[in-house]
């Protein structure tokens, strides 16, 4: 995969952005709320150190690519002739595994907050079409459609956490104690998963600050900007329904939206601000499906950096593409089939697989790739 060098820090941080919404609202506040209870917004500054860690890392990783390498290129080599395509294929199923997750979280969304009588299976298949598309694009498409939408996103973000943060009881959120310590600990490795599939996914498309110091303090600023974001929207929603209730809600951001007295003369528009988080669900869809295309192509023994001279060429291994988006529309139509199961991927089998992924089988490769001196 080509490193990118043309594109700037703006327009991938802005892509890292996008793809950070939609399981920072999904998953942080209830899941922060169950580990950390009040002190929840304390456990996502708490994060930045392990997060500043984890950009260094791949930074230190990037810097042994050469030209011309991107991050699955790099994880090849690492690996070997005899590891390499086996670790692509265990990294492209994770990838399309955490697409189908994708398409039928954002369904359930969609459903339980506005549409309840709509059918699961017709917005998993529009959202996969949709996000196949793109993937049969160029991902600079991608980015730059993120770059478009991130400052719509931002401003209704904060026009929401401000009134929530203004309307927030204290005695939800203080006093925090010494005996906070350890659920706030807790709380704060919720809050490195959700950030931490932004982060190598930036690493992954475009081989990003591999060489400038610059950019990595880019990432950094982004990082503590993203621990940000997070512990205000727990003091948001922890600071309107308490840490025992918002442990509890399946959505309690959109929750937030739908009790706010600012948008009482407002008529659902709870609907439009559900309708239009369908962007980032896109955005991290797209990105992620891109990925794991380029990973399985790679791993079939296909130059995975062609991208043929339009979205129908099939040349190439581009079969992949359209191949693994109809597998995980699939694969998310078949996905946890009630609310318990649904629970279930999204608390526990989804953090624990992207943490192990993160801060497990990466390392692995570059001290494998290290110490058999092959990076």
């Amino acid at each position: 995969m080509k490193t990118g060098q043309n594109r700037t820090s703006s327009i991938l941080l802005a892509t890292a952005s996008l793809m950070l919404m939609a399981p920072a609202l999904r998953l942080f506040p209830s899941l922060a709320a169950q580990l950390s209870g009040k002190g929840a917004w304390v456990s996502a500054l708490a994060a930045f150190p392990m997060l500043a860690a984890f950009a260094w890392f791949l930074r230190r990783f990037m810097l042994c690519a050469e030209s011309g390498e991107g991050a699955a290129e790099l994880i090849a080599r690492a690996c070997g002739s005899r590891l390499g395509k086996p670790v692509l294929w265990v990294i492209s199923l994770w990838l399309l595994l955490y697409c189908a997750f994708i398409l039928r979280a954002g369904a359930d969304r969609l459903i339980t907050t506005v549409y309840p009588n709509a059918s699961v299976l017709f917005f998993i298949i529009i959202m996969g079409a949709l996000g196949t598309w793109a993937a049969l694009g160029s991902i600079v498409t991608v980015e730059r459609t993120a770059k478009l939408i991130e400052p719509i996103i931002i401003a209704v973000l904060l026009v929401i956490l401000v009134s929530g943060v203004l309307s927030a009881d204290k005695a939800a959120i203080f006093p925090i104690t010494v005996y906070d310590a350890w659920p706030i600990l807790k709380g704060s490795i919720a809050a490195v998963d959700v950030v931490s599939a932004s982060l190598y996914c930036i690493f992954f498309i475009s081989g990003y600050s591999a060489k400038s110091k610059s950019s990595l303090r880019g990432v950094l600023l982004w990082s503590a900007g993203a621990c940000a974001f997070l512990s205000v929207l727990c003091i948001a929603v922890i600071g309107a329904f308490g840490a025992e209730l918002t442990g509890k809600l399946a959505h309690p951001f959109f929750s937030l939206v739908r009790n706010l007295t600012l948008f009482g003369s407002l008529e659902r528009v709870d609907a439009f601000v559900v309708a239009l988080w369908v962007f980032p669900d896109f955005i991290i869809f797209s990105v992620f499906l891109w990925i794991g295309q380029h990973c399985l192509r790679l791993a079939v023994g296909q130059d995975a950096s062609l991208c043929g001279k339009g979205r129908l060429d099939m040349n190439n291994g581009r079969w992949v593409i359209p191949t693994a988006g109809i597998a995980v529309t699939a694969a998310a139509a078949l996905m946890a089939r009630d609310a318990n199961a649904l629970a279930l991927w999204s608390d526990r089998i989804i953090p624990a697989a992207n943490l192990i992924f993160s801060f497990v089988l990466l390392p692995s490769v570059y001290i494998l790739g290290k110490a058999k001196r092959r990076i």
